[in-house]
């Protein structure tokens, strides 16, 4: 092979390896989030709820949150079988999901004496007055309900921070003039103390954390806080998956005056 070819090839392969290497680098920041959320997880492997109440003694009230993805439900069971008081359940996602489990599961929620929340998961790249259209089109609360949440997870790949977080507002406003209610901001520890925590627009928002931490102190991240995701390995009965598992930071009368009058 002569020097231009070898040349030539060495070129190629450069180029090559830095298309690896942008591929690589775009990758980790548009899903570094998620590997935030894959570093905060805790050492040991799925536990039962019991397991995590003795880490959490200082806790009374524990929730968890559920979607499509814990596929059939037990209600029965799971209220039977378990010291859980409260459960949030996914609604809808974006601007044309719905849940494929919400119906059934807001409706057995209930039935079981559960206090009852439903959140929207917000997909950065989609249009927030279409996502909130979306939402108060299938949830309908009532009184003793949880109000409605915002899970915010995701960096947006095609508008600044700045104007996502401007249409999230616009998604919380929407709702609290559509139910009555502020609503609850839920999103991951990273996001919150990056984005949100300084952002004074947000300060009127309960706040639910997710941070996989079982040894940590969420007044660390905000002291008004209202909820804490704390697992997502929970095993609960009546629920055949792994689930996420949260605690209420007060006594169950400080979560009444939370539900909707």
């Amino acid at each position: 092979m002569n020097a231009a070819k070898r040349k030539k090839r060495k070129k190629r392969n450069l180029g090559i390896l830095w298309v690896i290497l942008a591929f690589a680098l775009a990758t980790t920041w548009f899903f570094r989030y998620d590997i935030q959320k894959l570093l905060n997880r805790p050492s040991e492997g799925a536990q039962h709820l019991a397991w995590y109440q003795s880490k959490l003694k200082q806790y009374e009230n524990y929730g968890i949150d559920v979607s499509e993805y814990q596929e059939d439900i037990d209600w029965e069971k799971l209220a039977n079988e378990t010291d859980i008081q409260f459960v949030f359940i996914r609604a809808t996602a974006g601007k044309n999901k719905k849940d494929t489990k919400f119906d059934y599961n807001w409706e057995e929620a209930h039935k079981h004496g559960f206090v009852c929340g439903a959140y929207h998961y917000y997909r950065p790249n989609e249009n927030s007055l279409d996502q909130v259209s979306n939402f108060v089109e299938h949830v309908r609360l009532k009184k003793g309900d949880l109000p409605p949440v915002v899970d915010i997870e995701r960096y947006s790949s095609i508008q600044s921070v700045s104007s996502l977080l401007t249409g999230v507002l616009k998604f919380l406003m929407v709702c609290e003039r559509f139910y009555g209610v502020t609503p609850i901001i839920y999103t991951y520890k990273s996001f919150y103390e990056n984005q949100i925590r300084n952002d004074s627009r947000f300060d009127k928002y309960t706040v639910w954390i997710a941070w996989y931490n079982v040894e940590g102190n969420p007044s660390d991240i905000n002291e008004n806080w209202m909820f804490w995701q704390f697992t997502d390995r929970g095993i609960v009965s009546g629920i055949e998956t792994p689930v996420d598992i949260n605690v209420f930071c007060c006594d169950k009368k400080e979560l009444q005056k939370l539900n909707i009058k």
